[in-house]
């Protein structure tokens, strides 16, 4: 595990920004699909009751076959998609998050809506659907344009999970060792939050599709390059994502000589509010 530790924290910190060396296990992939699957119909049963056994029917994966006949640009804000409280005190039950702990030390796992419980967000994204992706963005520089605070002598690392996914055609984009540069953002306020939008003045820079299964995970660096893809398969791509807190002294050892450790400029552009 020594030697899994220190390959996971480099490919992190050092070379490319991302490690995907610690998936799921097929049990722990099935009991977050139940949960994620259980909270996905409860909401559309707050506001459609009448369809909850139509979608129960046909399944999260093919959730797309169904979302024109409610309003899906509105009802899935960030806050009706994190889990709530006891599940979220499940998941950090998971023998996966022991894992995680053994390759990147003692550590924690943040709570961006400030609930009093660690945050972990789900998200759905239907096949060919251009406005269910964001933009290449890292997430240090959300971060840094709310003002949010580590707890002191850690460092950020992001966990993102693939509960369905089609290799090759959809997931998450990364562009490798991309942390190691500082990339010009403007801070604009949308849907009632601030966030980055890149300043990218010689063209999109080249991106890697992660090739995850169901189960895969990806660790990367909070000022790794990333984004999601537009998926060009026939299922509804649904991801799991969360921070983690991190010991400095365990990460700095692997960061490339010049480089941040983490996202440490502010906005060229601040336009919040």
């Amino acid at each position: 595990m020594n030697d899994t530790k220190s390959e996971v924290v480099s490919a992190i910190f050092g070379t490319p920004g991302y490690s995907t060396a610690v998936p799921l296990t097929a049990d722990e992939l099935e009991q977050i699909r139940g949960w994620t699957t259980e909270l996905w119909l409860a909401r559309i049963g707050e506001l459609y009751p009448d369809k909850v056994e139509s979608f129960r029917e046909v399944g999260l994966e093919n959730y797309h076959k169904l979302a024109d006949t409610i309003d899906h640009d509105s009802i899935w804000p960030r806050a009706a998609r994190e889990y709530p409280a006891d599940v979220a005190e499940k998941f950090c039950g998971l023998p996966f998050l022991s894992r995680l702990k053994e390759v990147l030390g003692p550590c924690s796992i943040s709570d961006w809506e400030d609930s009093g419980f660690a945050d972990f967000t789900w998200r759905l994204c239907r096949p060919n659907a251009e406005n269910d992706v964001g933009p290449l963005h890292t997430d240090g520089s959300f971060w840094r344009i709310d003002g949010r605070e580590n707890p002191p002598g850690h460092v950020r690392v992001k966990c993102w999970i693939a509960l369905y996914n089609e290799p090759g055609l959809s997931g998450l984009s990364v562009v490798p060792d991309s942390h190691k540069q500082r990339h010009p953002y403007r801070a604009e306020t949308r849907h009632g939050r601030s966030k980055p939008i890149l300043e990218l003045k010689n063209g999109s820079p080249e991106t890697f599709l992660a090739p995850l299964e169901a189960g895969g995970t990806i660790l990367f660096h909070d000022g790794l390059l990333h984004g999601g893809v537009v998926g060009r398969g026939v299922a509804t791509r649904v991801s799991v994502e969360f921070t983690l807190f991190v010991k400095r002294e365990v990460a700095e050892p692997f960061v490339s000589p010049g480089c941040p450790i983490q996202v440490d400029y502010d906005p060229i552009a601040d336009e919040i509010g």
